[in-house]
């Protein structure tokens, strides 16, 4: 069994498709009342030009509820202009939205590459189409880049008219916004979320969805044990629930089962550092 590098869970359990995947089409994701929630709010949030945020703890699942999210936005209508952070200064911040939106600009001064991202709003608006800036990893903005966001979704330096911005990041971008120094962004911020671990019902439907709607599979191959076990260990973080999942269904393939037992959750759940 080991040795047979032709085997794999796909094939083994006869599944459609991989499940529990980093990857997935928007179209597949589990929607989970939150990210519901979340879409209605950024959808206002952009109608609006305001902005809006979300936090989460690694693994929480923010990154796919805000492609669920952005990706409702009417395409013929609305331009997502995605950047992920980091601990940038406001020029190489502003670099990073240029390069994004397509602005040839050999500029250094922040005003002269702000001056061609306007323009570049302008343009997209005089074609019917409102940009909105994403900005995924926000919590990873020093403050001295963040108390400066705002110039970044004004039309020009001196119009009120703002584009609006969305971000996700860990719990230090809340630590960051409700600093004073950044008061002029958190006067923007219409709303915001927290996304928080899943509950054990959701949990348990997230797993169903997986194997029913990506694998393709019946529901039975992990038993109720088995997915109160992986609740358990997961505390309900999506990422840990797919690790966990795939690990065990890799443990069932090499045993030559084809149900997932809590027990085989338990094994796979151990720190590998003590085996």
């Amino acid at each position: 069994m080991a040795g047979d590098k032709s085997l794999d869970i796909r094939t083994w359990f006869g599944f459609r498709r991989t499940p529990f995947a980093s990857d997935l089409n928007v179209k597949d994701i589990f929607i989970r009342p939150s990210i519901v929630e979340i879409t209605d709010r950024i959808r206002f949030a952009v109608q609006n030009a305001f902005y809006y945020a979300v936090i989460g703890e690694v693994g929480s699942g923010k990154s796919t509820a805000m492609r669920y999210a952005l990706g409702q936005l009417p395409p013929k209508q609305y331009s997502v202009i995605t950047i992920s952070a980091g601990n940038r200064s406001f020029n190489e911040l502003l670099r990073q939205v240029s390069d994004a939106i397509g602005a040839k600009n050999r500029a250094f001064q922040a005003t002269s590459v702000l001056r061609t991202i306007y323009e570049c709003y302008r343009n997209l608006r005089e074609s019917g189409v409102s940009p909105v800036i994403f900005i995924d990893e926000a919590h990873l903005i020093p403050m001295e880049t963040m108390s400066q966001l705002h110039l970044l979704s004004q039309q020009n330096l001196n119009d009120t008219k703002v584009t609006p911005i969305v971000m996700c990041g860990q719990d230090g971008l809340f630590e960051t916004l409700r600093s004073p120094f950044c008061k002029p962004v958190m006067s923007r911020v219409l709303d915001g979320y927290n996304l928080r671990s899943m509950a054990a019902d959701e949990c348990s439907s997230y797993i169903r969805h997986q194997m029913n709607n990506i694998a393709g599979a019946g529901p039975d191959i992990f038993d109720d044990l088995a997915i109160k076990a992986i609740y358990q260990s997961s505390g309900g973080i999506p990422r840990k629930i797919n690790a966990i999942c795939l690990l065990s269904l890799d443990r069932a393939m090499r045993r030559k089962e084809q149900v997932v037992t809590a027990d085989m959750i338990r094994e796979v759940t151990g720190n590998w550092w003590e085996r």
